[in-house]
């Protein structure tokens, strides 16, 4: 696919770009339509309990509110509202004031508590009677009573209107901290914009792939929130790594389409393999997590993996095609090159890791420049080791058992004859005549 890119930049672009806005186009307002999931996970205990409501009461949600304040206000405010929420049609509720029930919903003078059953499906009612219920409890609850309502469907409402919420504040504050770190890292802004660009890509379209796989099954909004999360940062990271070898590439002269076909292939094969591996994983966590709000998760960033190798070998290689030179166009900074700024200081810590930060390492020796043809020597490369020193000239009483063919060492003329060696039979012929008391036969 990098190969067919390489050859056919413009029409690799605009196949690529066809579909990518189309995904984009398909997944607009692609939040509003994913689900609002019930935070219980089954076979729980939680889970239990809930497949037994519906068995009684059939498929509703239920909520929990306790009014705090002063006995007098809370006796004014409260009939009031239970009152007020027992004209609606789906709710039911049963308060300190439903007959019998005073001690048990209202331990306490100044504490009651509302027990409010929604009469629709759990995601009606998270999506429009929790919000409606909300509203009246700020309409009919004022100080210096208080009112806190919490519940499954609640909660679940929550979760959805902060996803939302939090994915559109993070757009806008992460576009402009990562352009600001990529013009540090590359010093160029052409450089820069690519990675970022292609990262907002697979955004886009992976929010037009999660509507299109909501629409054959339930997908919860936290979907969309780690696509984004995601696919923003893999796309950026995997188009880093290409960008950054290709300008390697032709900064030690060689053409565009050589720089291109080498950054594929060395950093592609990297790109390859971690998105390889990220989307085994996220296949194997598919089939064990429990929950919708966890499938859905896992099937977010699955998305979003699958997008960002696609178009970091596909979409980027094209894309450094038509570039080619201009890749480094409005360079800034001093010594702008990749050995300048944070990179170089990376690739210094790198290059010496146990080095002390202020010590200051002697220059070295300036080595010929290699020709352009010749690829470029490893930095990382070990030195061969020293040469192994010459053999010892043997000393003449040695020399002359060597020649015989005898290799056993000359003794020293004040050395004491060695004792004989005992053979493992003797020894434990000795130890067993120990052991019965009897005198050993052999010294």
């Amino acid at each position: 696919m990098s190969r067919w890119a390489i050859a056919h930049p413009k029409r690799t672009l605009a196949i690529w770009g066809a579909i990518a806005g189309i995904l984009a186009l398909v997944g607009m307002g692609v939040a509003d339509r994913l689900h609002d999931s019930n935070i219980i996970i089954p076979d729980t205990k939680a889970g239990q309990a809930e497949d037994l409501a519906e068995q009684r009461f059939g498929d509703s949600s239920g909520l929990l509110i306790l009014l705090k304040g002063p006995r007098g206000a809370l006796d004014r405010q409260g009939p009031e509202l239970a009152r007020n929420f027992d004209r609606w049609k789906y709710l039911t509720v049963t308060s300190p004031w439903t007959p019998g029930l005073g001690k048990a919903l209202r331990p306490k003078p100044s504490q009651a508590l509302l027990l409010v059953r929604i009469q629709k499906p759990f995601e009606e009612s998270s999506d429009k009677a929790v919000p409606l219920i909300r509203d009246r409890l700020g309409e009919q609850i004022h100080p210096p009573v208080v009112a806190h309502m919490t519940g499954f469907a609640d909660i679940a409402h929550a979760v959805h209107s902060e996803t939302v919420s939090s994915i559109e504040k993070a757009e806008l504050i992460a576009a402009p901290l990562l352009i600001i770190i990529l013009l540090l890292v590359f010093r160029s802004p052409v450089a820069a914009g690519v990675p970022l660009a292609l990262g907002l890509t697979t955004v886009g379209a992976a929010g037009g792939v999660l509507d299109l796989i909501n629409r054959v099954g339930v997908l919860d909004v936290v979907a969309f929130n780690l696509a984004s999360m995601m696919g923003l940062a893999l796309g950026v990271d995997y188009s880093l790594l290409l960008v950054s070898r290709f300008r390697e590439e032709l900064a030690t002269g060689q053409d565009v389409r050589f720089a291109a076909q080498t950054a594929t292939t060395r950093a592609g094969h990297t790109v390859r393999f971690a998105g390889l591996a990220l989307g085994v994983a996220m296949l194997a966590a598919l089939f064990v997590s429990p929950g919708t709000i966890m499938f859905s998760s896992v099937v977010g960033v699955l998305v979003a993996a699958i997008l960002s190798v696609i178009t970091a070998t596909t979409a980027l290689p094209a894309v450094l095609m038509l570039l080619g030179e201009r890749i480094n166009a409005y360079r800034f900074g001093k010594g702008s090159g990749e050995s300048a700024g944070v990179a170089g200081a990376a690739l210094a810590t790198l290059r010496r890791p146990a080095a002390k930060p202020d010590a200051q390492p002697a220059p070295a020796p300036k080595a010929a420049a290699q020709p352009a043809s010749e690829p470029m020597q490893d930095e990382f490369e070990e030195e061969p080791p020293p040469p192994a020193p010459p053999p010892r000239a043997p000393t003449p009483p040695e020399a002359l058992r060597a020649a015989r063919g005898d290799a056993r060492p000359t003794p020293r003329a004040d050395a004491k004859p060695a004792a004989p060696q005992k053979s493992l039979y003797d020894s434990l012929e000795q130890e067993m005549a120990s052991l019965l008391g009897r005198p050993n036969s052999k010294p």
